[in-house]
């Protein structure tokens, strides 16, 4: 640039660094081109009267009164009322930092709260005023965004940004985003909570937060201490508040069921997790945007903003057709499915599961249905059971046993000593070929306890099962003798519980089998709580590891950890499925009902993800859940017992809320795209009405304009005809 002002095209002998000046005509090239597609061009009060948040491009497809919306949409009946919700979410980046690189008196914004952030001079005194507000604690999980919302921010003007989207298409709000001075503080979020929804005239409101549970939590007491224009409109009479699909499973339990999209009404199939899929679009400029200035900063991210909502803008033709088919094809499936399960529940059973279930989609202060009532027996539940019937046993008879341990004890210490054998061949398998002495020396002593335990505990056996005594003559091994001098080899001698004689023609008390039955039943039980809790546990540490950790030490440091997690997963996997086909044969052998089996199913590999993962090659909307996570009640082989119809009911509400969320969904699509035609058409006709406004009297400045806006019209009626073309 510096050559071509030289107009004798002398080089001086230091040429001139313009590359400060040339920054300067970007930002300002870039904020007039804002303002004129934004049509403060064609207003005859000029620039200076444009409002707040006027110069962002907002979603056509959400509800805009008066614009998108038909006329009686205010009076809609209570079953179509969500076909005109709003649906936002609030999220925080840390990404976007800011380093101390100027101050706001040296560069102030261009347009301070014209577009996506915050009038920055109001924001920051109610931030000043609020900065010593104690935050309260989490009753929930240990939030670190709650608990210790301040970050370290030294050397920060900024530790990053927090949004206010539409939930729905992942549109950045008008006024709903603002820098984070610390952490994810209320007192932040708040503010761009109530700024971005200042003018919104709509009655049903749906917030996604990944910690709604506590934020939601006296919102409207804190509206109060706000400025009079920061406060909802009274318009707006219903709210709800959940927490987004991928962060749900993090929650406690109650959460899981009272802040779910997958149970709530009126959602479709909104996962709320639109505000983490935008920051992978926006995350690539921070390494630039955090050396700017203030003002600079806040410029450039919300031209990055505008760019991005414009270009989802332009491809709602082919989004919107692509998931309307899926949700019709989903819909039909899950219609099917659920009338299936239907017909094999009996009609007044039906009825008062689905008059349960509307009453609590009424008012969620009542019952709620997807809840289990009733205790899941665990294996130290049947032990206490067991041992209860036998101090009955003995208060009602007179002949005293000669045996001091009573058959139901030998069998659940031959189970415990079988988990004890699988550990320590766990532990002689980790070691590897190259052990130490010390180790060899901790795990030889461990294998002499328990051989020393086993040989008690046959000697016991031999008191109620003589016959495993023939058996263990015929099939030991060298290795499974107890005089053999192998110690590592402890762990594969073999016990010869019911289950292991039932398909080998020994006689074998029905008494023994039905307690190794009870027993094994409430140690499956056990491992698939066990399994769950890994899952979420591993779950959790990968999402820590992708968002916090950084660098060689701490990655290897927490790939320990997940392996570890993933170690005690495997063991509890191996633990029920050798529970289970224990099951198999005692059940064939005892001749048990198999309605036990829709509890307690085959697990395998795929089986073992967590609650919001699918199979591979899934997409989020033909997810299936693993069935490890629908079936948390024990079943009996008793069709009556309250736990197999709290386990049935549960899965029958389930299974009507997947059918009820697509259905919604369909209709939630249609009414969309319904609305971005209509909104599309308005914008056209609001530029062809621009064309027509005489500012000036300059001839040629005013045809420039007129041709502006009709070709701004074009566009918008082409964008319409081409979603018309795609048979919306």
């Amino acid at each position: 640039m510096s050559h071509l002002l030289n107009v004798g095209h002398v080089i001086p002998e230091k040429q001139k660094f313009k590359y400060d000046e040339f920054l300067r005509v970007i930002r300002q090239y870039r904020h007039l081109k804002m303002l004129k597609r934004s049509g403060r061009g064609h207003d005859s009060e000029g620039i200076a009267k444009t409002k707040k948040g006027e110069c962002s491009i907002v979603c056509p497809a959400c509800p805009h009164p008066g614009i998108n919306l038909p006329p009686d949409w205010e009076t809609a009946p209570e079953d179509k009322r969500f076909l005109y919700a709003q649906f936002v979410g609030l999220d925080a980046n840390f990404r976007l930092k800011q380093k101390h690189a100027s101050l706001e008196e040296r560069d102030p914004s261009l347009g301070g709260g014209w577009a996506f952030f915050v009038e920055e001079t109001a924001y920051k005194q109610h931030i000043s005023a609020t900065q010593n507000q104690i935050q309260p604690k989490s009753t929930c999980v240990s939030h670190n965004a709650i608990n210790n919302p301040d970050k370290q921010t030294r050397g920060l003007s900024a530790s990053g940004v927090g949004t206010v989207n539409c939930t729905r298409h992942d549109f950045k709000r008008p006024n709903g985003v603002g820098d984070l001075q610390f952490g994810e503080r209320y007192t932040n979020m708040d503010y761009m909570f109530f700024s971005s929804l200042r003018d919104s005239k709509i009655q049903v409101l749906v917030v996604s937060y990944d910690i709604v549970c506590q934020w939601h939590i006296n919102l409207r007491d804190r509206m109060l201490s706000y400025p009079h224009e920061l406060h909802l409109s009274r318009s707006i009479q219903y709210m709800s508040f959940l927490i987004p699909k991928f962060h749900l499973p993090a929650h406690i339990e109650s959460c899981n069921l009272s802040f779910s999209f997958n149970l709530i009404p009126g959602v479709g199939r909104t996962d709320g997790e639109a505000p983490e899929q935008g920051w992978a679009n926006i995350n690539p400029i921070s390494q630039s945007t955090k050396e700017m200035g203030p003002g600079a900063r806040r410029d450039t991210i919300d031209d990055h903003f505008n760019d991005l909502n414009w270009k989802k803008k332009t491809q709602f033709g082919n989004r919107m057709l692509k998931k309307i088919r899926e949700a019709a094809s989903e819909f039909r499936e899950h219609s099917l499915t659920f009338k299936e399960f239907s017909d094999a529940v009996p009609e007044d059973v039906r009825k008062e599961w689905e008059a349960q279930v509307k009453c609590w989609e009424s008012d969620s202060s009542a019952k709620n249905p997807y809840f289990n009532t009733s205790k899941v027996l665990s294996e130290r539940d049947v032990r206490l059971q067991l041992a209860q019937e036998v101090a009955s046993m003995e208060e009602t008879t007179s002949d005293a046993s000669a045996c001091h341990v009573h058959a139901s004890v030998m069998i659940a210490n031959g189970i415990g000593i079988e988990d004890e054998q699988r550990k320590l061949a766990s532990e002689f398998a980790s070691i590897g070929q190259h052990a130490t002495a010390t180790q060899l020396s901790s795990l030889l002593e461990r294998a002499n306890y328990l051989r020393r335990k086993i040989t008690s505990w046959i000697a016991t056996q031999l008191l109620f099962m003589a016959e495993s005594s023939r058996k263990r003559s015929q099939e030991v091994t060298p290795a499974e003798s107890l005089d053999s001098t192998e110690e590592v080899k402890v762990y594969n001698i073999q016990l010869w519980l019911p289950s292991n004689l039932a398909t080998k023609n020994i006689l074998v008390s029905k008494e023994l089998r039905e307690y190794e039955w009870r027993l094994r039943h409430g140690q499956a039980h056990d491992a698939l709580d066990e399994i769950r809790r890994m899952l979420r546990l591993r779950s959790y540490l990968y999402r820590y590891k992708d968002r916090f950790v950084r660098g060689v030490k701490a990655n290897t440091r927490s790939n320990t950890v997940i392996e570890n997690a993933t170690a005690n997963l495997n063991q509890a996997a191996e633990r029920y499925r050798i529970a289970r086909t224990a099951m198999l044969v005692l059940a064939n052998a005892l001749k048990t009902p198999v309605t036990w089996r829709s509890a307690l199913q085959e697990l395998r590999e795929e089986d073992l993800r967590n609650l919001s993962e699918g199979l591979a090659g899934d997409t989020e909307g033909r997810r299936r859940i693993s069935w490890v996570w629908l079936q948390d009640s024990a079943t009996t082989a008793v069709d009556d017992d309250p736990r197999f119809n709290d386990a049935l009911r549960i899965e029958w509400c389930r299974s009507r809320a997947r059918m009820m969320r697509w259905s919604e969904e369909v209709e939630l699509l249609k009414e969309e795209m319904r609305r971005i035609l209509e909104f599309l058409s308005w914008e056209g006709n609001q530029w062809l009405a621009r064309a027509k406004i005489i500012i000036g009297s300059d001839v040629l400045e005013q045809e420039g304009r007129a041709a502006y806006a009709q070709s701004q019209a074009a566009i918008r009626f082409g964008l319409s005809e081409f979603s018309v073309v795609q048979k919306f």
